[in-house]
C-alpha cells in the first residue's frame, strides 16, 4: 500500500501539467484511497490588491470544506492574513466524541511568509521605465498532524513551478515514512527552501547596490582618463578644442575641461527606490526570524504537553530543533547583510551628494576666477574713465553757451570796447574770452539735482520693503523714517538693526 499522495495546483498562468485549484482541493479533502500517511498539495492562488479573488483562488464553499474536513481556519484566506508580512499559529483539536475532550485528535498549524526580490520584466511588478522592478514571493503553509503520524500539508505558493518543484523534492523523504513522528518536521524542510529564497532575495538587492558602486567607479575612472588626456596629450598652447582658459598649459596640470566633460550624474530617484525595497527586505527578514522563534516556542510547548505521544520520536525532535536553530542562524546572517546593504546604499547616496557638491564647488571656483578676470577688466575700464572724467567735465562745462569767444571788431568794422584782446586768431582777428552773467543758473540746477540723486540712492540702499516685508507693517513709523532719512550713518545702522530684530521676533 502506498504511503504518499501528491497533489499539485495550478500556477497563475495555468501552466501545463498542473491541475486546477478545485481539483486539487477536492482530492486533498477526500480520505486517501490507498491509506497514505502523508498528503501534500500545492496551489497557486492570491487576492488582488483590492482584496478580490483572482484565478485559482478557493471559493467560500471550498474554504468551508477545508475547515470542516481538516480543521483549517477560514481566516487563513482572509485579506488580513493574506496581506500579512508573516505569522505563525498552532492549534490543538480534541476528539469530538471524547467525554473529557482531553484526547488530542489533531494538531494544525498556519504559516505565512513574504519575500521581496529584485526582478526583471515580464515577471516584475513594475516596469523598468517606472522604477526598480521587483516581485513578491508569497508562501502560505497549512499542516494537519494526527496521532499515529498521519499528516496533510497544503502549500500556497506564488512563485511558480520552480519553487513548487524544490519544495516537493525536499518533502520527498517524508512520503517514504509510514508515519511522521514529529509534526514540525515538515517546517524544518519547508524552511530549508524558504531560507534559500531569502538568500536569493538579499543577493538580488545586493546586485542593485553593487551597480551603483560600479557606476561610481566607472565615472571616477572616466574622469581619471580625461584628466590624463588633458594633462599629457593636449599640445602646448593648443586650446582650440578645450574649454580651458587661454593661458599657457603646464604639462601635468589638468585643465577645467575635466569638470565640463565628466560631471557626476547620480540617479537619486533610483537610489531611493532601491533603498525602499531593501528596507522591505530587511523587514521581511526580521519578521521571518520572529516566525522561527514562534515555531520553536510552539514546538517546545507541543513536545512538553504531549510527551506521551512523542516518546518514540526523541531523535526526530532533536533533529527538528537543530534544524530550526540552523535556519534561524542563516536568517540572522541575511538580516545583518541586508542592514549592511542599507548602510552601503546610504553611503553611496551621501557620496553622490558630496561628489555633486564638490563638482559644483570646482565649477564655482572656475566661475569665480573668470569673474575675477572680468572684474579686473572692469576696473581697468573704470580707471580709464576716471582719468578722463575731469577733462570731460571741463570740456562739457566750457562747451556750454555760458562761455564764448567774441571778436573785438564790430560788424561795421569798428574796434570793440571790451579792452585789450585776450587772444589773437590765426587770421589776426583779436578775440575776447567771455562768460555769461547767467552762469549761476548752471549751479542752481546742478547742485540740488546732485544732492537729490545722492539722497534717493541713500534711501534706496538703506531701506527696502523687500528686505523687511513683515517689519513693514509692524515697525513704528518713526523707526522706519529714521532708517530711511537719517543723515547720520550710525543712526541709520541702529534703526536698521532694530528693524531686523523686529522681523526676527515675528519669525520666531
Amino acid at each position: 500500500m502506498s504511503s504518499k499522495q501528491h497533489l499539485h495546483g495550478a500556477t497563475h498562468g495555468g501552466s501545463a501539467g498542473l491541475e486546477t485549484t478545485k481539483t486539487v482541493l477536492d482530492a486533498f479533502c477526500r480520505p486517501p484511497e490507498d491509506g497514505a500517511a502523508f498528503r501534500l498539495a500545492f496551489i497557486s492562488a492570491k487576492l488582488s490588491e483590492k482584496g478580490k479573488p483572482i484565478s485559482n483562488y478557493p471559493t467560500e464553499d471550498e474554504q468551508q470544506r477545508l475547515h470542516d474536513v481538516l480543521g483549517m481556519d477560514t481566516s487563513f484566506w482572509s485579506k488580513m492574513q493574506q496581506d500579512s508580512s508573516s505569522y505563525f499559529g498552532a492549534e490543538d483539536h480534541a476528539k469530538p466524541h471524547s467525554e473529557t475532550h482531553s484526547m488530542l485528535h489533531s494538531h494544525t498549524t498556519n504559516l505565512r511568509l513574504l519575500i521581496k526580490v529584485a526582478e526583471t520584466p515580464p515577471n516584475a511588478s513594475l516596469a523598468v521605465d517606472k522604477g526598480v522592478p521587483y516581485a513578491w514571493a508569497e508562501f502560505g503553509v497549512f499542516t494537519r498532524w494526527q496521532p499515529g503520524g498521519r499528516t496533510a500539508v497544503l502549500v500556497q505558493c506564488g512563485r511558480g513551478t520552480e519553487t513548487i518543484g524544490a519544495l516537493r523534492h525536499l518533502l520527498e523523504p517524508l512520503t517514504r515514512l509510514d508515519n511522521v513522528k514529529d509534526p514540525y518536521m515538515v517546517y524544518a524542510l519547508i524552511l530549508q527552501r524558504l531560507v534559500f529564497e531569502f538568500d536569493k532575495s538579499v543577493w538580488s538587492w545586493r546586485d542593485r547596490v553593487r551597480d551603483f558602486e560600479k557606476d561610481r567607479l566607472s565615472q571616477k575612472a572616466m574622469q581619471s582618463i580625461v584628466t590624463r588626456i588633458v594633462s599629457n596629450e593636449v599640445p602646448h598652447g593648443d586650446h582650440k578644442n578645450s574649454s580651458a582658459p587661454s593661458e599657457e598649459h603646464e604639462p601635468g596640470k589638468p585643465t577645467s575641461v575635466v569638470f565640463n566633460m565628466v560631471p557626476p550624474e547620480p540617479d537619486y530617484q533610483r537610489m531611493h527606490e532601491v533603498a525602499r525595497h531593501i528596507i522591505h527586505c530587511t523587514e521581511m527578514l526580521a519578521t521571518a526570524i520572529n516566525v522561527i522563534d514562534n515555531i520553536i516556542q510552539e514546538h517546545d510547548a507541543f513536545v512538553n504537553e504531549h510527551a506521551d505521544l512523542l516518546k518514540d520520536a526523541k531523535i526526530e525532535i532533536s533533529n527538528t530543533r537543530k534544524a530550526f536553530r540552523k535556519h534561524k542562524s542563516f536568517l540572522q546572517g541575511f538580516h545583518l547583510r541586508s542592514k549592511a546593504l542599507e548602510d552601503r546604499l546610504s553611503n553611496e547616496v551621501d557620496l553622490a551628494f558630496a561628489a555633486v557638491t564638490q563638482h559644483d564647488s570646482k565649477v564655482a571656483v572656475k566661475i569665480a576666477e573668470a569673474t575675477q578676470s572680468d572684474s579686473a577688466s572692469t576696473k581697468t575700464i573704470s580707471f580709464l574713465g576716471l582719468i578722463f572724467l575731469p577733462s570731460t567735465f571741463v570740456c562739457s562745462l566750457f562747451s556750454t553757451s555760458f562761455f564764448s569767444l567774441q571778436p573785438t571788431v564790430q560788424v561795421d568794422g569798428t574796434q570793440g570796447t571790451q579792452g585789450p584782446p585776450s587772444t589773437v586768431k590765426s587770421d589776426n582777428v583779436p578775440t575776447y574770452w567771455m562768460m555769461s552773467d547767467r552762469f549761476w543758473i548752471y549751479w542752481v540746477w546742478a547742485i540740488p539735482l546732485t544732492i537729490v540723486t545722492i539722497f534717493v540712492w541713500s534711501v534706496w540702499q538703506n531701506y527696502s520693503v523687500k528686505r523687511h516685508p513683515k517689519a513693514r507693517s509692524e515697525a513704528p513709523r518713526r523707526l522706519k523714517l529714521g532708517a530711511m532719512f537719517s543723515p547720520f550713518k550710525k543712526i541709520r545702522e541702529q534703526k536698521m538693526e532694530a528693524l531686523h530684530e523686529i522681523e526676527v521676533g515675528q519669525k520666531v
